[in-house]
């Protein structure tokens, strides 16, 4: 289903590893954006996710 104002450009197309992505240690997999567009912020290397806050926005 697409949002209004929305194509489905602006849906996550692919599935990653947590794990990988977010460098927490949990066994998930989430949807994510194959390509850069608006919703997709540039990838800072520096930073560390809080595994805590991480686990409540991925759980919804």
């Amino acid at each position: 289903m697409t949002s209004p104002g929305m194509g489905p450009e602006a849906h996550p197309d692919i599935s990653v590893d947590a794990r990988k992505v977010f460098g927490i240690d949990i066994a998930l997999t989430v949807k994510a954006f194959s390509k850069p567009n608006e919703y997709v912020p540039e990838v800072d290397q520096a930073y560390r996710f809080d595994r805590e806050t991480t686990m409540a926005i991925l759980a919804g």
